[in-house]
Protein backbone atom coordinates (compact mmCIF):
# COMPACT_ATOMS: atom_id res chain seq x y z
CA UNK A 1 0.00 0.00 0.00
CA UNK A 2 1.29 3.66 -0.51
CA UNK A 3 2.85 5.36 2.64
CA UNK A 4 0.27 8.08 2.29
CA UNK A 5 -2.65 5.59 2.12
CA UNK A 6 -1.28 3.35 5.23
CA UNK A 7 -1.08 6.57 7.46
CA UNK A 8 -4.13 7.78 6.47
CA UNK A 9 -5.95 4.73 7.07
CA UNK A 10 -4.08 3.37 10.12
CA UNK A 11 -3.20 7.36 11.80
CA UNK A 12 -5.23 9.70 10.63
CA UNK A 13 -5.78 13.13 12.77
CA UNK A 14 -7.80 16.07 13.55
CA UNK A 15 -6.56 18.81 13.64
CA UNK A 16 -5.11 19.71 17.10
CA UNK A 17 -8.28 22.46 18.91
CA UNK A 18 -5.02 24.79 19.52
CA UNK A 19 -4.45 24.91 15.89
CA UNK A 20 -7.98 25.15 14.25
CA UNK A 21 -9.15 27.99 16.64
CA UNK A 22 -5.60 30.37 15.99
CA UNK A 23 -6.27 33.53 15.57
CA UNK A 24 -3.78 35.64 13.37
CA UNK A 25 -5.50 38.46 14.69
CA UNK A 26 -5.52 37.91 18.21
CA UNK A 27 -2.52 34.94 18.38
CA UNK A 28 -2.02 33.65 22.09
CA UNK A 29 1.41 34.12 23.73
CA UNK A 30 4.48 32.25 22.12
CA UNK A 31 5.10 30.21 25.26
CA UNK A 32 1.46 29.28 25.09
CA UNK A 33 1.45 28.29 21.92
CA UNK A 34 4.75 26.44 21.68
CA UNK A 35 3.30 24.60 24.61
CA UNK A 36 0.58 23.37 22.73
CA UNK A 37 2.41 22.52 19.55
CA UNK A 38 4.91 20.39 22.11
CA UNK A 39 1.85 18.80 22.98
CA UNK A 40 0.44 18.03 20.27
CA UNK A 41 1.33 14.98 17.91
CA UNK A 42 4.70 16.12 16.40
CA UNK A 43 6.99 14.56 13.08
CA UNK A 44 10.04 15.56 13.97
CA UNK A 45 13.08 16.00 11.35
CA UNK A 46 16.41 16.40 12.58
CA UNK A 47 19.27 17.95 9.69
CA UNK A 48 16.13 19.09 7.80
CA UNK A 49 17.99 21.34 5.79
CA UNK A 50 15.23 22.82 3.01
CA UNK A 51 13.69 19.13 2.46
CA UNK A 52 9.89 19.56 2.55
CA UNK A 53 8.90 16.11 1.45
CA UNK A 54 8.43 14.95 5.06
CA UNK A 55 5.65 17.85 5.42
CA UNK A 56 4.09 16.77 2.22
CA UNK A 57 3.99 13.05 3.02
CA UNK A 58 2.37 13.50 6.70
CA UNK A 59 -0.35 16.39 5.69
CA UNK A 60 -1.21 14.73 2.86
CA UNK A 61 -2.22 11.38 4.69
CA UNK A 62 -3.33 13.99 7.59
CA UNK A 63 -1.47 12.03 9.88
CA UNK A 64 0.64 15.00 11.59
CA UNK A 65 -0.65 18.34 11.57
CA UNK A 66 2.86 19.59 13.15
CA UNK A 67 6.58 19.59 12.92
CA UNK A 68 9.53 19.75 14.08
CA UNK A 69 12.36 21.11 11.55
CA UNK A 70 15.51 21.32 13.54
CA UNK A 71 18.90 22.07 11.38
CA UNK A 72 22.12 24.16 12.52
CA UNK A 73 23.12 25.42 9.11
CA UNK A 74 19.94 27.44 8.31
CA UNK A 75 20.35 30.99 9.01
CA UNK A 76 17.44 33.19 9.90
CA UNK A 77 17.84 35.06 6.63
CA UNK A 78 18.11 31.52 4.54
CA UNK A 79 14.96 30.40 5.86
CA UNK A 80 12.64 33.26 5.50
CA UNK A 81 14.33 33.70 1.46
CA UNK A 82 13.13 29.98 1.42
CA UNK A 83 9.75 30.54 2.94
CA UNK A 84 9.17 33.63 0.76
CA UNK A 85 10.50 31.89 -2.69
CA UNK A 86 9.09 28.76 -2.79
CA UNK A 87 6.87 27.83 1.18
CA UNK A 88 4.86 25.18 0.66
CA UNK A 89 2.34 23.79 -1.86
CA UNK A 90 -0.88 25.71 -1.97
CA UNK A 91 -0.30 26.97 1.72
CA UNK A 92 -0.08 30.25 2.27
CA UNK A 93 1.28 31.67 6.06
CA UNK A 94 -1.03 33.30 8.33
CA UNK A 95 1.48 33.98 11.36
CA UNK A 96 5.30 33.77 11.63
CA UNK A 97 5.99 34.06 15.25
CA UNK A 98 9.56 34.35 17.39
CA UNK A 99 10.24 32.30 19.49
CA UNK A 100 12.75 32.07 22.32
CA UNK A 101 14.59 29.60 24.57
CA UNK A 102 11.91 30.81 27.66
CA UNK A 103 8.89 30.11 25.18
CA UNK A 104 10.17 25.74 25.43
CA UNK A 105 10.28 25.70 29.56
CA UNK A 106 12.98 23.65 29.23
CA UNK A 107 15.42 25.87 31.87
CA UNK A 108 18.51 23.96 33.11
CA UNK A 109 18.43 20.58 31.05
CA UNK A 110 20.52 17.56 31.82
CA UNK A 111 22.76 16.32 28.72
CA UNK A 112 22.31 12.78 28.14
CA UNK A 113 25.95 12.26 26.16
CA UNK A 114 29.05 12.22 27.73
CA UNK A 115 31.64 14.94 26.84
CA UNK A 116 33.75 12.91 25.21
CA UNK A 117 30.75 11.68 22.73
CA UNK A 118 30.35 15.09 20.88
CA UNK A 119 32.47 16.33 18.49
CA UNK A 120 31.46 19.02 16.58
CA UNK A 121 33.08 20.02 13.23
CA UNK A 122 30.98 23.03 11.74
CA UNK A 123 30.06 26.15 13.25
CA UNK A 124 26.11 26.78 13.79
CA UNK A 125 24.52 29.41 12.90
CA UNK A 126 23.05 32.14 15.49
CA UNK A 127 20.36 30.00 17.22
CA UNK A 128 17.00 30.97 16.68
CA UNK A 129 13.11 29.54 16.45
CA UNK A 130 10.36 30.87 13.82
CA UNK A 131 6.85 28.70 14.80
CA UNK A 132 5.37 29.30 11.26
CA UNK A 133 1.02 28.98 11.00
CA UNK A 134 0.17 27.70 7.26
CA UNK A 135 -3.52 27.74 6.18
CA UNK A 136 -4.55 25.99 2.99
CA UNK A 137 -5.25 28.12 0.06
CA UNK A 138 -9.05 27.94 -1.06
CA UNK A 139 -8.13 26.73 -4.40
CA UNK A 140 -5.65 24.08 -3.18
CA UNK A 141 -4.93 20.81 -5.46
CA UNK A 142 -3.32 18.86 -3.00
CA UNK A 143 -5.06 17.10 -0.14
CA UNK A 144 -4.18 17.58 3.09
CA UNK A 145 -5.46 19.88 6.39
CA UNK A 146 -6.80 22.74 6.43
CA UNK A 147 -3.57 24.10 8.77
CA UNK A 148 -0.11 23.42 9.66
CA UNK A 149 1.98 24.55 12.43
CA UNK A 150 6.17 24.03 11.54
CA UNK A 151 8.68 24.93 14.02
CA UNK A 152 12.46 25.36 12.71
CA UNK A 153 14.59 25.63 14.96
CA UNK A 154 18.01 26.08 14.59
CA UNK A 155 20.35 24.11 17.06
CA UNK A 156 21.76 20.60 17.16
CA UNK A 157 19.36 18.07 16.17
CA UNK A 158 21.09 15.60 18.86
CA UNK A 159 20.73 18.21 21.29
CA UNK A 160 17.41 19.50 20.63
CA UNK A 161 16.07 15.95 21.02
CA UNK A 162 17.54 15.60 24.42
CA UNK A 163 16.26 18.71 25.88
CA UNK A 164 12.99 18.73 24.42
CA UNK A 165 11.89 15.51 24.74
CA UNK A 166 14.11 14.14 27.24
CA UNK A 167 13.98 15.85 30.62
CA UNK A 168 11.79 15.08 33.61
CA UNK A 169 8.79 17.59 32.38
CA UNK A 170 9.54 16.91 28.52
CA UNK A 171 6.35 16.65 26.81
CA UNK A 172 5.47 13.84 24.76
CA UNK A 173 8.01 11.28 22.65
CA UNK A 174 7.69 12.28 18.62
CA UNK A 175 4.78 10.35 16.65
CA UNK A 176 7.46 10.31 14.01
CA UNK A 177 11.20 11.08 13.73
CA UNK A 178 13.00 11.38 9.98
CA UNK A 179 16.03 9.71 10.34
CA UNK A 180 18.16 10.55 7.30
CA UNK A 181 22.31 10.68 7.32
CA UNK A 182 23.03 13.02 4.45
CA UNK A 183 26.75 12.39 3.92
CA UNK A 184 28.30 15.53 3.14
CA UNK A 185 25.47 17.79 4.57
CA UNK A 186 27.40 18.70 7.28
CA UNK A 187 26.05 16.69 10.25
CA UNK A 188 28.74 15.91 13.48
CA UNK A 189 27.47 12.80 13.82
CA UNK A 190 24.62 10.42 11.96
CA UNK A 191 21.29 9.90 13.27
CA UNK A 192 21.04 6.38 11.94
CA UNK A 193 21.94 3.18 14.10
CA UNK A 194 24.39 3.44 16.93
CA UNK A 195 24.03 7.31 16.57
CA UNK A 196 24.44 9.89 19.57
CA UNK A 197 20.20 10.35 19.19
CA UNK A 198 19.43 6.85 19.17
CA UNK A 199 22.17 6.63 22.28
CA UNK A 200 20.20 9.61 23.88
CA UNK A 201 16.37 7.71 22.86
CA UNK A 202 17.91 4.41 24.70
CA UNK A 203 19.60 6.56 27.69
CA UNK A 204 16.04 8.02 28.70
CA UNK A 205 13.49 5.43 26.86
CA UNK A 206 12.10 8.35 24.99
CA UNK A 207 11.54 6.48 21.62
CA UNK A 208 9.31 8.08 18.63
CA UNK A 209 6.98 5.59 17.68
CA UNK A 210 8.18 5.46 14.13
CA UNK A 211 11.24 6.24 12.00
CA UNK A 212 10.71 6.86 8.41
CA UNK A 213 14.37 5.94 7.39
CA UNK A 214 16.20 6.76 4.34
CA UNK A 215 17.76 4.37 2.14
CA UNK A 216 21.42 5.50 3.06
CA UNK A 217 20.77 5.44 6.32
CA UNK A 218 20.68 2.67 9.10
CA UNK A 219 17.70 1.95 11.55
CA UNK A 220 17.75 1.96 14.80
CA UNK A 221 17.36 -1.00 16.48
CA UNK A 222 14.08 -2.37 18.26
CA UNK A 223 12.66 -1.14 15.05
CA UNK A 224 11.13 -2.90 12.20
CA UNK A 225 10.11 -2.31 8.58
CA UNK A 226 5.90 -1.72 8.36
CA UNK A 227 5.21 -4.44 5.72
CA UNK A 228 1.44 -2.63 4.51
CA UNK A 229 3.60 0.08 3.65
CA UNK A 230 5.36 1.48 0.68
CA UNK A 231 8.66 2.75 0.77
CA UNK A 232 8.33 6.87 -0.39
CA UNK A 233 10.11 7.77 -3.50
CA UNK A 234 12.01 11.19 -2.40
CA UNK A 235 13.98 12.27 -5.33
CA UNK A 236 16.69 11.61 -7.42
CA UNK A 237 15.81 7.95 -6.86
CA UNK A 238 16.36 7.93 -3.30
CA UNK A 239 13.68 6.18 -1.04
CA UNK A 240 12.59 6.41 2.96
CA UNK A 241 11.25 3.03 4.15
CA UNK A 242 8.86 3.31 7.62
CA UNK A 243 9.82 1.92 10.86
CA UNK A 244 7.96 1.04 13.71
CA UNK A 245 8.94 0.24 17.02
CA UNK A 246 8.65 -3.20 18.12
CA UNK A 247 7.19 -4.94 20.96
Amino acid sequence: MDLKDWLFEKHFEETPNWLAEFDAQSPAKAKDLVQDFLQSRLCVYPGSGQDGTTVQIFNEAQACHCFLYIDYSISRAQLEVELQQHGFLDYKSVARIDVSEGDFGIGNWTPHLRAEEVNYRFTPVKPYAVLEILEKSPDAVVSGASRLAILFLAADGHAAYDAVFCQKNSGPAPFALIVQDHGFGGNWADFGAGGPMERIASRTKVFPSMILVGDNTQPWSDYGPIDGADPVLISNHRSRRLYTRLP
